[in-house]
């Protein structure tokens, strides 16, 4: 079976996705935790030892091929300012799910999109993915917007399926396959 994926970096027209280093542990930590007010079930951190781990964790999951962590860049400024994240669901498909943020200012420019798609092309054209999935909060009307724009379909959702801020929380779960994301991207 060909790799499921063959590289470090992807490009987009106007980012870079690659696998974080060790050493953006502490600016990634801010990045997240700025953000964790709004959608994030995580809670904060004291410090940003727990992301170095997970970065850590990360390189080695990634040379094990079980996922995929980018860390998004703007390439005119070099500066991180999201993320993107393959897990593994089912090797007999083989489907993935994909999750993704941004920083808050970065809302509504299309980068998230443009990010997802690069992943997609990737996946599909260049790889053997054969489904991917997104789910994310159903009051999250960022996410839900990025899914659809790339071409996912709404699959399912789930009631009470996770707690955000101590609060039960409906999760919607986006689809798309080869032969859609052919038929989408043409």
């Amino acid at each position: 079976m060909k790799k499921l994926w063959l590289h470090d970096t992807l490009e987009t027209q106007r980012c870079i996705l690659k696998i974080p280093e060790e050493s953006e542990a502490e600016y990634i930590w801010n990045l997240i935790t700025s953000d964790t007010i709004r959608y994030m079930i995580w809670e904060k951190w004291d410090d940003f030892s727990t992301t170095l781990k997970n970065i850590k964790k990360t390189r080695i999951k990634v040379s094990a091929w079980e996922a995929w962590d980018a860390a998004i860049y703007d390439k005119n400024t070099g500066k991180h300012i999201g993320r993107c994240w393959i897990n593994k669901i089912d090797d007999t498909i083989p489907s993935f799910e994909l999750g993704y943020w941004i920083a808050p200012e970065y809302y509504g420019q299309g980068i998230m999109p443009e990010c997802i798609r690069r992943y997609l092309k990737f996946a599909f054209e260049q790889s053997s993915f054969e489904k991917w999935v997104i789910r994310c909060d159903s009051k999250n009307e960022n996410s839900k917007k990025v899914a659809l724009k790339c071409g996912f379909t709404l699959e399912w959702e789930f009631k009470n399926h996770d707690r955000v801020k101590w609060e039960l929380r409906d999760t919607s779960f986006y689809g798309i396959t080869r032969q859609e994301y052919e038929k989408f991207s043409q």
